[in-house]
């Protein structure tokens, strides 16, 4: 893959166009993170900064899927758009054309965070996305934040979970998708603002541009749980969602993500 590739979090030569990372415990299934932020086209997907996970040798969050040839009118449209992609977008408005660039990594104990700042959201909007990678892969956290000075704002973020998860709130601030024996806990995460809204939507086609929890096989659309998280505030917002194998590494990932040193690093530029 052009880009970076983290070793297990390790740091070679800056990206161009994607970031990702992989490891091999002893044991257990491999695990892998893939991310995107090329340059968003007029007429290409609204994927600037989506990603996706595996972790234990199951995939666990997915991309909606392509569209070329596969589907046409409104199917098409979904899959070309921001609902079908795992990213976030302030106010509701839809993504447009514009740049994205890496901007750096912060090493932290047994993980790294990595900031991309992107201009798909306009000249009314700051945005910069951090992703930040525990060592072995056993979680992750995505952050965004979003800077509109002097204003109300707020933003949706989407995470699509495969079609073969059963996914399931477990109390309005935490959610879990278990294949088999194997689950993650998914967590809203605010730094800065309030926690907004947590949902699951499944197969939602009521109106053709509402479109939403589907994923494209060879057979046309299948329905697929996509978990929406909201946050909201005055001026600045950033937060994300916690993705984790389990209790231990959650709470390792709380003690990262309450450092003062990530703090500035997402707030630089």
């Amino acid at each position: 893959m052009a880009g970076r590739e983290a070793e297990g979090a390790g740091l070679p030569a800056p990206p161009l166009d994607t970031l990702s990372a992989r490891a091999d415990p002893v044991g257990r299934g491999p695990a892998h993170f893939a991310c995107t932020f090329a340059e968003q086209a007029p007429q290409g997907h609204l994927d600037c900064t989506s990603f996706v996970y595996a972790a234990d040798g199951i995939r666990w969050i997915v991309e909606a899927g392509g569209s070329e040839g596969a589907e046409t009118g409104a199917a098409r449209a979904y899959l070309l758009s921001a609902r079908a992609h795992n990213v976030a977008v302030p106010d509701g408005r839809e993504p447009v054309a514009g740049p994205a660039r890496y901007r750096g990594s912060l090493r932290l104990d047994g993980a790294t965070a990595h900031a991309i700042e992107t201009g798909v959201h306009g000249p009314d909007y700051r945005h910069v996305r951090v992703f930040l990678l525990d060592d072995a892969l056993d979680g992750l956290c995505v952050l965004d934040r979003f800077a509109r000075p002097g204003q109300g704002l707020g933003f949706e973020g989407l995470i699509h979970l495969a079609p073969e998860a059963i996914v399931a709130l477990s109390g309005p601030r935490r959610a879990l998708a278990q294949q088999g024996a194997r689950r993650i806990g998914l967590v809203p995460v605010a730094l800065a603002g309030r926690n907004a809204g947590l949902e699951i939507v499944c197969g939602r086609e009521d109106r053709p541009g509402a479109l939403q929890g589907f994923v494209a096989t060879r057979s046309g659309l299948q329905p697929g749980s996509v978990l929406r998280y909201a946050l909201a505030g005055e001026g600045a917002v950033c937060g994300g969602i916690l993705v984790t194998t389990d209790v231990a590494v959650e709470e390792r990932f709380a003690a990262l993500l309450a450092r003062e040193e990530l703090a500035r690093f997402i707030a630089e530029g």
